[in-house]
C-alpha cells in the first residue's frame, strides 16, 4: 500500500513476517518501562493514498500509539490500523503479527478450501517506514458473537477452534517459518521469572503463586509432544463477528504456533467466561492444566498496567488452587 498512490490492494512481494519471541519480549519491556514517557500519539490522516477517512474508531483500551479508522476507496470500505513511534514496541509487533497472520490465514484457507464458513479479514495492503506501520484490512460488517445466546457462542467458539487446528495441518514448512512460535522452552523460561516477580509484587499471595508454579512443573513430563499448533490466544466472543458470509475471526495480533489446547485454556481462565467455558468440549489434558496456570500467572502480572497485580486474574488463580 503506497502512501502516495492508489493501489490495487496487493501486498508487497514477500509480505510481512511475524515478529520473533525475542522481538516481542523486547517490545513489551520497552513499552513497560519507557512507553508512558516516550509514546507517540498515532494520528489518522484524512487521506492515505487512495483511501479516504470515513470515521475514527475509539476502542476501550485506547492505546495511544495505535489509531484505527474506517476508510473508503473506490466505493469500498476498509479498516485501517496505524502505529506510530520512534522505537518499535509491543504494539508495533502486535500489528505486524496481525498483518502477517491474516495474510497467511486468508491465503491458506482459500487455496485449501478449508474455510468451513470461517475466515479472517483479508489484508488489502500495508505501508511501513522508520516511524510508522499502516495496515488496511477488509471491512467486516456483522454482529459480535458476544451479542448472541450463550449456546450459540459455545457452538461457534468450538467451530473456530477446530478450524484453527485444521489450518495448522495445512501449513507448509515455509509458511510455519513466517509465524511466531512459543515452544515449551519459552514457557519454562518465563514461568519462574513471572512467579518471582509476582511474589515480590504481592508477597501475601506467594503461597498460591508458587502452588500454581509447582502444579505447572508437575505436568511437564506429561505434556503432549505433538508439533506446535496454531492458537489465537485472545479468543473471546468479542473477537468474533457473525456475518452474512460466515464467521469472521478478528484481532489476531497474538496468534502464533504454540502448545495444543491454548485457546481452550485461555477461555476457561478468562474472568467472566466460566459458564461459557463449561459448555465447550475442552481437553482434559496435561497441556490444558499447564497452560491455565501459565496464562493466569502471566495475566496477573501483565494484563493492564505492567507489574501491577491484576486482582481479577488473581481471583481466578485462587479458584484454581483453593
Amino acid at each position: 500500500m503506497d502512501k502516495n498512490a492508489a493501489q490495487n490492494g496487493a501486498l508487497p512481494e514477500g509480505g510481512l513476517k511475524a515478529p520473533s519471541a525475542l522481538q516481542t519480549i523486547l517490545g513489551a519491556l520497552h513499552m513497560a518501562f519507557f512507553g508512558a514517557h516516550q509514546v507517540t500519539k498515532a494520528e489518522l490522516p484524512e487521506k492515505f493514498g487512495a483511501y479516504s477517512l470515513v470515521k475514527k474508531i475509539k476502542k476501550e483500551d485506547d492505546i495511544q500509539n495505535i489509531a484505527i479508522g474506517i476508510y473508503e476507496s473506490a466505493g469500498k470500505k476498509y479498516i485501517i490500523k496505524r502505529w506510530e513511534g520512534t522505537t518499535k514496541d509491543l504494539n508495533y509487533y502486535s500489528l505486524r503479527n496481525e498483518c502477517a497472520v491474516n495474510s497467511l490465514m486468508s491465503s491458506v484457507g482459500t487455496k485449501s478450501g478449508a474455510q468451513d464458513g470461517i475466515y479472517f479479514p483479508a489484508v488489502e495492503g500495508y505501508y511501513a517506514d522508520t516511524k510508522s506501520l499502516t495496515v488496511a484490512f477488509e471491512f467486516i460488517d456483522g454482529t459480535l458473537l458476544s451479542a448472541h445466546p450463550l449456546e450459540f457462542q459455545a457452538k461457534t467458539l468450538t467451530a473456530v477452534m477446530q478450524h484453527i487446528s485444521k489450518l495448522s495441518t495445512l501449513l507448509s514448512h515455509e509458511q510455519k517459518a513466517m509465524l511466531g512460535r512459543r515452544s515449551l522452552g519459552f514457557y519454562l523460561l518465563l514461568l519462574p521469572l513471572i512467579s518471582i516477580l509476582l511474589s515480590v509484587r504481592s508477597p501475601k499471595n506467594a503461597k498460591v503463586i508458587w502452588s500454581a508454579f509447582g502444579a505447572s512443573v508437575s505436568k511437564i513430563s506429561k505434556l503432549a509432544t505433538s508439533p506446535l499448533t496454531l492458537a489465537h490466544r485472545d479468543l473471546t466472543p468479542s473477537n468474533i463477528m457473525v456475518t452474512d458470509k460466515g464467521i469472521c475471526v478478528l484481532d489476531a495480533e497474538n496468534m502464533l504456533l504454540t502448545l495444543s489446547g491454548y485457546d481452550y485454556a485461555f477461555i476457561s481462565v478468562t474472568p467472566g467466561m466460566k459458564e461459557l467455558a463449561s459448555r465447550l468440549p475442552g481437553p482434559s489434558s496435561a497441556n490444558a492444566a499447564f497452560l491455565k496456570n501459565y496464562i493466569v500467572l502471566h495475566h496477573i502480572l501483565g494484563s493492564g498496567e505492567f507489574l501491577v497485580v491484576n486482582e481479577e486474574y488473581l481471583s481466578v488463580l485462587r479458584d484454581l488452587h483453593q
